[in-house]
């Protein structure tokens, strides 16, 4: 159907879930800023590393679209072995985490400055893609306010989606607006990482 799917977006990203809530759409991205197709010189403009991309990937799909990155082949149909690289590094991250990307949608939990949620079809899984380790190796995620007592939200378990092993999981507390906090500990082998990684929750009332 015509205007069912809106593309207005070129190399940047909707700043906000509600822009897009009411329709489909996805973010055409270029890996140099501003370069369509085959170019064979990269050095006028910034290029995006698989870091960037994976970032703007999972962006896109927390707000409920999709991204299409540009690779442009040459006369002969051959990409750059810089893109070649870029589809590799994004392959192997999507590998270990692509149960929080494929099949998965937009959360209704509130961003955090950590990274962006994905929530699974079913509702049953919320993803937690940390791109922003905090240095306290606390990973924060704010439930809802309830009205009432029994209704309160509560994390029922966290699983580190790599290495399958359980979080632990801390009551953080409640604000003075009634939103409830908890904080997953990282382990130690989370504390030097130097990739973007996922937590898998259950939440319930």
């Amino acid at each position: 159907m015509i205007d069912d799917y809106n593309q207005i977006y070129e190399r940047n990203l909707p700043k906000t879930k509600a822009e897009v809530a009411k329709f489909d759409w996805d973010c055409v991205m270029t890996v140099p800023e501003n370069q369509w197709g085959y170019h064979k010189d990269w050095s006028l403009t910034y290029v995006k590393d698989a870091y960037d991309l994976i970032q703007l990937l999972v962006e896109a799909n927390s707000k409920g679209g999709n991204l299409v990155i540009n690779f442009g082949p040459d006369g002969k149909g051959n990409i750059r072995k810089e893109e070649a690289q870029l589809a590799t590094q994004i392959g192997d991250w999507m590998g270990k985490y692509s149960e929080a990307v494929y099949g998965a949608y937009s959360c209704s939990l509130e961003e955090q400055k950590w990274g962006y949620y994905t929530q699974s079809e079913n509702g049953d899984n919320m993803y937690l893609i940390v791109f922003n380790k905090p240095v306290n190796n606390k990973v924060r995620v704010k439930l809802p306010k309830a009205k009432e007592v029994e209704n309160v939200t509560i994390i029922y378990s966290a699983e580190f989606v790599e290495t399958k092993n359980k979080g632990e999981v801390k009551y953080g507390g409640r604000d003075k607006e009634g939103f409830y906090y908890y904080d997953i500990i990282l382990p130690a082998n989370y504390k030097n990482v130097t990739e973007p990684f996922v937590i898998k929750i259950n939440i319930k009332s």
